[in-house]
């Protein structure tokens, strides 16, 4: 009794330490062990048009994965295959499995558990297709984890529930059950063996038919095409469909990258580096792999073909794909170039061990001047069993010509371009330079010096994207010439090594070959059980088939998914302003690199049981700030300019441990609300979209027309943009867009689908004769006694040609003769705004330009302080009046009032000047009209500093353009061809100087104004880019068509706005006048 007592002393003092004093100890231990937490997905804001009506959303979806593991485990397709494999030690394909299903799945339910006992233990096993003989040496042979695998194999092919594999199990304890698996399992069930054998023949073929059905319900289509495909069995004769062939073919390809993925994995674990980094021969034929085929499971060509994709993936995968754009994000520009020092510590980066180089991923890089160790070179001594532990050196040449001394102390204190792009080998700098003179253009040749550092010190990338690009391939170019340089050094490295190792070959030392038995099987397991892609988008029957026969499809599961849909439009059911809209993309290496630090601290957090409030507090703010890796995140158009706005906030849900929940202090849950994200309400009115986009997608040829540019209507470049006259843009389309198709034959402009309307372009992009109206503006406006009647005299000079004035030829050769104001517009006449240009000047030239938008952005993102706005869509302030110093300025001035040169700016731009002209004042253009429930505030007009009479009478004078005889757009765009009065202006902007014959040369064309005359409702401006035709040929039946959409007309009839197609013409004074009246125009 008094030791009862004793005892009950001490576990009662016991429990009062563990449940009072030691509380919070073991409630944080079993919360970290029931501690489970979730991330809980925001929906992304959708861009709305301005019906309301989404362009583009979040929309709940499905995916199919495959998880190769309950594959191989739960389908007898896989079980029949990997259990012939581990029978034979030997890849054995799903296909040779399939061909032979029935008849060595009959082999494997006719093993004996007493066969495979002693099978473990270095017997021989024999089938009807196989004899394994005994062997010596179970443990090389890996028998005892054959025999194990092979157990589970043939009971998951007898299909038994538990309380029948709980019976096999026993039996499988004892060494002198001889009787088959299935023989035991006929017994259990109480029938007959042979009914029992045909009934599981029918179920492994009906699981087959399964994966048959599914994939021909996802017609299925694999790289390639492998023909029809038996089934064997006894009696089978069907033959399979192609949809099946490249299922199994692909779920062969996972199989085998799911082994490839775990033998690199365990390489790396075992040596310190991928095995890609050394060549495929060399690894094959220096480095003991037996490890591999006894683990793995592999013969001789298997180890070959392991090795080759190693090295593939490696260089196209793993340093490519990974560590080089990762490298890059950290290199810092200066200017318009990197700097050259920090850039050759990145790139050697690659080579270095360890924190070295995951130092250089950080941005942190090892000088390259005090880089001593390389991969592989310095890390294989550390690793193999080597007769000595003399680490003898290598070759005294340093393996990398950047770690020679002699050339450290040749370069200097500062590294230069010319001395690292010296390090790249000749082929591949000749052909780099070839590529970039290409794409820069030779009419700077001159100043590249023939050198690829001249390239890079030239101030000739147009956007920071070419630079990226170039220095991206300039890396890549320098870590292929040293990769050369460094397999050279590391075969002479490993002859070395191998002289030193027993048996020749480089041989894991001892305590990493005991690590090998611990971790194959881990990493196998691990790499097989990540799920991989098999659909992205399956149909409702298919979700619906997999959902309700999940036990039937081992491996396949449907995942639910939020996924950002372009919603079709139209009978077409095409996008509507896709690249106005913009892309989303996942998470790059870029944003992994500036959130790491934040990433890990996220981490920390959710992993911490003891977080005080103020932990919590920010657990919960990080995780609505960081993008998870499968979040999407805007990269351009609209998506990327408000993508902080479309973002949500992901919740986060916690479920306590069960200490917690039922004990002192406890809480069910932790739980951030989910935000979705703000909506984008566009201005965009999505019929007049459609019709711009069809309009400049697939322009209509006037056939009868012999100065037609076939070969642009074919493949057609440009933009159109419509606003109303409040500076709402109704619609934004370019050319080409998302809907075309492009076969990769294509080239310059017409390979880019990108957003033109606001962009920057890529190309030269003068704006031509439609910045004439502006010149003459001010002439009107601001020079003393000047007025319409302002003669020129648009002839052949002496000597000459063709007509021209001061080196700018008019495009009649013979030129107009005497000519006014209002009929130099009119014909759009380059030598009389030539000449303008000289009576107004350098003021006068640049001054309307600045007072109508050309110099600045349109403020489409001009949203207010309260919204907040990022880099995506691109509003363009132009490149207007960069004049160059080398050449005559009064010659640019005379191309600037034609604008030509000098004078660049978007479609966008155009519409707005002319928006400008209609109003009297200028506005900020609107794209965007709400964010959420918050209206986007309208932007202040800004008065014109011109007189209204002056205002007016040009506005008459362009009436002239589309009304009178002569008028440049008069056959596109008058009264009897639209129904309106127009206002406009056309435009040709020659891309080279003219040819003494007067041969076509290339232009940009375009056409910008507005209607009613009378009354302004809608601005257009039409952008055709690069072609052999005049506006009028060109530019002005784009707009033709435009503006006789039905979607133009019914936009202005619901205004009021009716159509009345009676003759309406304008006629002009073309000779000087005795006494010019203010406004030479007679309407009729």
């Amino acid at each position: 009794m008094i030791i009862a007592a004793l005892l009950a002393a001490v576990v009662i003092g016991r429990l009062y330490q563990i449940q009072v004093v030691e509380h919070r100890t073991w409630a944080d231990e079993a919360r970290r062990l029931e501690l489970s937490g979730a991330v809980l997905p925001y929906d992304r804001g959708p861009i709305l048009d301005a019906t309301g009506t989404p362009l583009v959303e979040d929309a709940p979806g499905y995916r199919l994965e495959l998880d190769y593991r309950d594959f191989r485990r739960g389908a007898p397709l896989g079980q029949v295959a990997h259990a012939r494999s581990t029978v034979l030690g030997r890849p054995v394909t799903l296909f040779d499995a399939l061909a032979n299903l029935e008849a060595w799945a009959t082999e494997l339910v006719l093993l004996a558990p007493g066969e495979l006992h002693d099978f473990g233990k270095g017997a021989g096993l024999r089938g009807t297709s196989f004899d394994i003989p005994a062997t010596e040496r179970p443990f090389d042979e890996q028998r005892a984890g054959r025999a194990s695998d092979l157990r589970y194999y043939v009971v998951a092919l007898l299909d038994v529930d538990d309380d029948e594999k709980g019976e096999l199990r026993r039996l499988e304890r004892r060494s002198d059950t001889r009787d088959s698996y299935l023989r035991y399992l006929a017994r259990l069930r109480d029938v007959d063996e042979r009914e029992l054998l045909a009934d599981l023949r029918a179920q492994w073929l009906a699981s087959v038919e399964r994966l048959r059905v599914l994939a021909r319900r996802l017609e299925w289509e694999g790289e390639e095409s492998l023909g029809a495909l038996p089934i064997g069995g006894a009696g089978s004769s069907a033959v399979e469909d192609g949809a099946f062939t490249a299922l199994v073919s692909d779920l062969e390809g996972w199989r085998r990258s799911v082994e490839d993925a775990a033998s690199t994995a365990l390489f790396r674990e075992l040596y310190g580096f991928h095995p890609g980094r050394i060549a495929p021969a060399t690894l094959v034929e220096r480095f003991d792999l037996d490890w591999l085929e006894r683990r793995i499971g592999w013969d001789r060509a298997r180890v070959a073909s392991w090795a080759e994709q190693a090295r593939f993936g490696y260089l196209h995968g793993w340093r490519a794909g990974y560590a080089l754009p990762r490298l890059l994000a950290r290199v810092r520009l200066d200017g318009q170039r990197p700097d050259a020092e920090h850039f050759a510590s990145i790139v050697l980066g690659a080579f270095a061990r360890g924190r070295d180089f995951v130092a250089a991923l950080d941005g942190r890089p090892t000088s390259w001047r005090e880089l001593d160790e390389l991969a592989v070179l310095d890390d294989l001594p550390r690793v193999l069993e080597l007769d000595d532990d003399d680490a003898a050196t290598a070759t005294e040449r340093p393996p990398l010509d950047p770690l020679d001394p002699a050339e450290r102390e040749l370069v200097g204190a500062t590294l230069e371009w010319v001395e690292a792009t010296r390090w790249i080998d000749e082929t591949r700098a000749a052909r780099l330079y070839s590529e970039f003179v290409g794409e820069l253009g030779t009419r700077l040749e001159s100043t590249y010096g023939g050198t690829l550092a001249g390239v890079l010190a030239a101030d000739a990338h147009r956007t920071q994207a070419q630079r990226a690009d170039r220095t991206r391939r300039l890396a890549l170019a320098l870590l292929d010439t040293f990769e050369d340089q460094f397999q050279v050094a590391l075969t002479e490295r490993l002859a070395e090594l191998a002289a030193r190792s027993p048996g020749g070959l480089l041989t894991l030392d001892e305590e990493r070959r005991d690590r090998l038995s611990e971790r194959a099987r881990h990493l196998i397991k691990d790499y097989s059980s990540r799920a991989v892609t098999l659909h992205d988008d399956p149909d409702y029957d298919v979700v619906f088939l997999l959902t309700r026969d999940a036990e039937h499809y081992p491996g396949v599961r449907v995942v639910p998914v939020r996924e950002r849909r372009t919603v079709p439009r139209g009978p077409e059911g095409l996008p509507l302003a896709q690249e106005l809209v913009g892309d989303v993309a996942l998470l790059d290496a870029n944003g992994e690199i500036r959130q790491r630090a934040k990433s890990q601290r996220l981490k920390d957090l959710r992993r911490d049981v003891t977080r005080s409030d103020t932990e919590e507090r920010e657990l919960a703010e990080l995780m609505q700030e960081l993008l998870r890796r499968d979040e999407l995140r805007g990269v351009s158009g609209i998506e990327a300019s408000f993508d902080a706005e479309l973002r949500g906030a992901n919740g986060y849900q916690e479920r306590i441990g069960l200490e917690d929940v039922y004990g002192r202090g406890a809480r069910d849950e932790y739980l951030t609300a989910v935000e979705d994200g703000d909506a984008i309400r566009l201005t965009i009115d999505p019929d007049l979209q459609r019709a711009a986009r069809e309009t400049i997608n697939r322009p209509r040829p006037v056939l009868t027309d012999p100065k037609l540019d076939d070969a642009w209507y074919a493949e057609p470049v440009g933009a159109i943009v419509l606003l109303d006259i409040q500076g709402r843009v109704l619609a934004a389309a370019s050319a080409p867009d998302s809907s075309t198709e492009l076969d990769g034959d294509e080239e310059g402009e017409r390979a880019r689908i990108v957003e033109r309307v606001f962009g920057r372009p890529n190309t030269f992009q003068p704006v031509g004769s439609v910045y004439k109206p502006f010149v003459a503006l001010w002439a009107l406006d601001r020079v003393p006694d000047f007025d319409a009647s302002f003669m020129n005299d648009c002839a052949v000079p002496p000597g000459k040609t063709w007509a021209e004035y001061e080196g700018l030829r008019c495009h009649a050769q013979y030129g107009h003769g005497q000519l006014t104001l209002p009929y130099a517009l009119a014909v759009s006449c380059n030598p009389y705004f030539a000449r303008l240009a000289d009576v107004i000047g350098f003021e006068g030239v640049v001054s309307v330009g600045y007072d109508f938008g050309f110099t600045e952005s349109t403020g489409v993102l001009a949203v207010g302080d309260e919204i907040e706005v990022g880099r995506g869509l691109n509003d363009w302030g132009g490149r207007t009046f960069e004049f160059d110093d080398r050449a005559q300025m009064d010659l640019q001035l005379r191309r600037a009032a034609n604008g030509l040169q000098v004078v660049e700016a978007s479609p966008a731009q155009v519409a707005r000047a002319y928006l400008t002209l209609a109003r009297g004042s200028r506005v900020p253009l609107r794209l965007v009209d709400a964010v959420g429930d918050r209206e986007v505030p309208w932007g202040e007009p800004v008065p014109l500093p011109y007189a209204r009479a002056s205002l007016d009478e040009l506005r008459g004078y362009l009436e002239a353009v589309t009304n009178a005889n002569a008028g440049s757009a008069s056959d596109t765009l008058s009264r009897t061809q639209i129904g309106h009065v127009v206002v406009a202006k056309t435009g040709s902007a020659d891309l080279s100087s003219r040819t003494e014959d007067g041969g076509a040369v290339r232009k940009h064309t375009w056409v910008a104004g507005w209607l009613p005359a009378e009354d302004p409702q809608i601005v257009f401006a039409v952008y055709v880019h690069d072609t052999t035709a005049t506006s009028g040929h060109s530019a002005g039946y784009v707009a033709r068509d435009l503006l006789q959409k039905t979607a133009v007309m019914d936009w202005l009839k619901e205004r009021g706005y009716e159509q009345n197609f009676a003759p309406y013409e304008v006629r002009i004074a073309t000779g000087r006048l005795a006494n010019p009246p203010r406004n030479p125009l007679s309407p009729r």
